[in-house]
């Protein structure tokens, strides 16, 4: 997901550069259509950024556990096993 949140700052930063250099008065209207689908796919960055960051904390607090309890694969653990696979993709 790294490369994918580069890869859309730098098209919207285009995107952004772009927008300064337009000369015609109906250029903004198609520049505020794509700023829109951007938006949306920025939108959809920062849901799945919260998702990881949700699961990230869950694995930190049964790391801090991990020590003090003899912890088995269950159903917790199994289902944040497969989160981290799904995002991982």
């Amino acid at each position: 997901m790294e490369f994918g949140v580069g890869k859309a700052f730098r098209d919207v930063d285009a995107l952004l550069a772009e927008t300064d250099r337009a000369t015609s008065p109906l250029l903004p209207v198609l520049f505020f259509e794509r700023g829109q689908d951007w938006v949306e796919k920025l939108r959809g960055l920062r849901e799945q950024i919260a998702a990881r960051d949700v699961l990230l904390q869950e694995l930190q607090a049964g790391d801090a556990t991990w020590e003090t309890a003899a912890l088995k694969p269950t159903g917790v653990w199994l289902r944040l096993w497969r989160l981290r696979s799904f995002y991982d993709r």
